[in-house]
């Protein structure tokens, strides 16, 4: 640690930096409680892809909803599954 830089700032630094991360991952906890799904990028939440000839079909990846579940959804459900099984 360079001398110039007192003690003190250093811990207010790391301080800080922890704090923000504990506020980020509880604001992103937060938006997976509140808002678990989001729009499908492929169908852009439509829910059907346009085609050049005929009609419009439904689109596979949300299997025609719209919406797809939040990476960390999945993650958190998974998680939930597993040591809901390692329980029994």
């Amino acid at each position: 640690m360079p001398e110039n830089i007192p003690e003190a700032t250093v811990h207010a630094l790391i301080r800080d930096a922890i704090g923000a991360a504990v506020m980020l991952t509880l604001g992103y906890w937060l938006l997976m409680v509140a808002r678990p799904f989001k729009p499908c990028r492929k169908c852009r939440g439509f829910g059907r892809l346009r085609r050049r000839l005929g009609p419009p079909k439904n689109c596979r990846k949300c299997k025609g909803t719209g919406m797809r579940g939040r990476a960390s959804r999945k993650a958190a459900r998974t998680a939930r599954r597993t040591w809901g099984d390692a329980r029994r």
